[in-house]
């Protein structure tokens, strides 16, 4: 019987891999680019409350919300999410 465990512990967090983190920075421009779409005013500035909220439904994270909006922390788009 094979020792899996050992492998699980060597293994990097999916967000170092730089394969992953590219593709995650792709997914994340398309999201803006729906967001825009569907949640802007007439000057293609989004309105952040509706889209936060939908992103925090989907399971993103308020600290991936953040990051997506160019802030630095989770607190700065809490107020859009409660």
């Amino acid at each position: 019987m094979k020792n899996y465990a050992s492998k699980r512990q060597n293994r990097r967090p999916v967000d170092e891999n730089p394969d992953v983190r590219k593709i995650l920075a792709r997914l994340d421009a398309v999201v803006l680019l729906l967001a825009t779409s569907q949640f802007s005013d007439g000057e293609a500035k989004i309105r952040i409350a509706p889209v936060a909220k939908i992103l925090h439904r989907s399971g993103y994270t308020p600290t991936e919300i953040a990051k997506l909006f160019g802030k630095q922390k989770a607190t700065d788009i809490s107020q859009y999410l409660y």
